[in-house]
């Protein structure tokens, strides 16, 4: 896509900025919660386990998505996820944080287990063949209320996967986010999300530019470049 976008720009000023523009808003974004005004691309995990859905009316505020277990015959494991991908929410949540979100701390997101506590609650990134899981079961501790669930992104928070080196790796390939569940017991129980941002700190004004804006300043350089030399050529043909 951005080939044929770079293509695109050599054809006039107002083609070239608008490229630009997009090429340079692509990826992770800070402090942009979802709020689910829709499902917005997020997914269900796997079939046949927890059934993902837009929910209107539950939220914090109304709006969330809500995961539900149907009731089984007699109480087995199983666990499925509410899934990021670079189709969710506009690509806010994938990509490299590093040039994209640069100042990133955590992640944030309300969860309200309707029913019953879940088993089990982790939170998994994958990116660049990494996978990393961090538990968030201690900060749902109560039934019918939203709880506030604050995930560091600092490997020292107690990430399980690999290496610090290996986890800044996955970082700067995002591909997606499962929020985890596990069910408890056999009878009917849906979990909702909410809210869900990735948090951080914005570069103070005077700082080095954002990668994302020295992106495109670099490519507008040389976007004039090219134009620049092009002008000059077409003007030795006609012979001016």
């Amino acid at each position: 896509m951005k080939h044929s976008c770079l293509a695109t720009c050599k054809k006039g000023w107002a083609a070239a900025i608008a490229c630009a523009a997009l090429t340079a808003s692509e990826g992770a974004i800070l402090d942009v919660p979802e709020t689910f005004a829709s499902q917005n691309g997020w997914v269900d995990r796997d079939a046949l386990e927890m059934v993902v859905s837009h929910s209107l009316g539950v939220g914090n505020p109304a709006g969330s998505l809500v995961g539900t277990f149907a009731t089984q015959g007699f109480a087995f494991p199983e666990t499925d996820a509410f899934r990021i991908t670079s189709g969710s929410s506009g690509g806010n949540f994938t990509g490299n944080y590093f040039t994209t979100a640069p100042g990133f701390t955590s992640f944030e997101f309300d969860f309200l287990a309707a029913d019953v506590l879940a088993s089990d609650l982790i939170l998994r990134i994958s990116g660049n063949s990494h996978l990393f899981i961090l538990g968030f079961s201690s900060q749902v501790t109560s039934v019918g209320s939203w709880q506030h669930v604050t995930a560091s992104l600092n490997y020292a928070a107690g990430w399980l996967g690999g290496s610090a080196s290996d986890f800044n790796d996955m970082l700067g390939g995002v591909s997606y986010i499962d929020v985890q569940v596990s069910r408890n017991g056999a009878t009917e129980q849906s979990y909702y999300v909410d809210n869900f941002v990735l948090s951080g700190t914005e570069l103070a004004e005077g700082s080095v530019p954002e990668p994302r804006t020295l992106g495109y300043l670099l490519l507008m350089g040389v976007l004039v470049v090219v134009r620049t030399l092009s002008c000059r050529s077409s003007r030795l043909k006609a012979g001016v």
